[in-house]
């Protein structure tokens, strides 16, 4: 797949993976909308920055016709956005549990809902899960569940779209030095305890995700879907 020229979505643009893979795309010549709860409002030739949550429909929604009144169609979805809660089982509440599901799973599923109206024949989405989806861990009872439910929406929506010939694949990926890590990155201690369950002792930056993301996209999205490439220095294997 050439990216020059194609329109992007990437959600959860604003910061971390997101924003690398957005830079990224720019930067292979395409036209990207961005979506985040965080971002600036801004729009030019070349990208509109949207202020959403993906789990709104109706936000959502209302960025998909804009994109479609700015550029027509969407070739590819980069279905990024993600939340985390971190605590043990007895101090995991329901509500935020729900929240997580709310934002990472259904927000998913609402986004590929929504935009694949608009994406014409020969377009990919991709899908950013964790090798958590089925290495199971503790005190990340949200993230993991949502995870392994993306994983299985990947292979699902593949199916669904095969007919329309767009591929849905997934990105699984493991330690990454990105915001959502705040909570042990800072902790040398930590930081050595999750290098200790990765073979290659490697914590991997957002850039180094999106060029992944970038490799899938321009060299396996038009023969591969439903598959999960996994991306973690070999965290999995543990």
């Amino acid at each position: 797949m050439k990216l020059e020229g194609k329109i992007a979505v990437v959600t959860g643009a604003a910061a971390g993976i997101g924003r690398a893979m957005k830079e990224k795309l720019l930067e292979k010549g395409c036209q990207v909308i961005g979506i985040d709860t965080g971002a600036e409002e801004y729009e030019d030739e070349r990208e509109i920055s949207c202020r959403g949550d993906i789990s709104d429909a109706d936000a959502i929604r209302t960025i998909r016709d804009r994109a479609k009144e700015k550029f027509g169609h969407v070739d590819l979805l980069i279905n990024n956005a993600g939340i985390q809660t971190v605590a043990p089982f007895e101090e995991t509440t329901i509500e935020d549990f729900r929240r997580v599901i709310d934002v990472n799973l259904t927000g998913t599923f609402i986004c590929t809902k929504l935009f694949t109206e608009i994406m014409p024949e020969g377009s990919a989405i991709l899908n950013v899960v964790s090798v958590h989806h089925d290495v199971p861990r503790l005190n990340k009872f949200g993230y993991d569940a949502s995870k392994a439910g993306e994983a299985m929406l990947t292979k699902e929506t593949a199916l669904a779209l095969c007919k329309r010939r767009i591929t849905c694949n997934a990105i699984a990926i493991g330690a990454v030095s990105s915001p959502m890590n705040a909570d042990w990155l800072d902790d040398p201690e930590a930081v050595a305890h999750v290098k200790a369950n990765i073979p290659m002792d490697w914590i991997a930056r957002p850039e180094e995700i999106a060029e992944a993301e970038i490799h899938i996209l321009e060299d396996f999205a038009d023969l591969c879907t439903g598959s999960i490439f996994t991306v973690d220095g070999g965290r999995s294997l543990r």
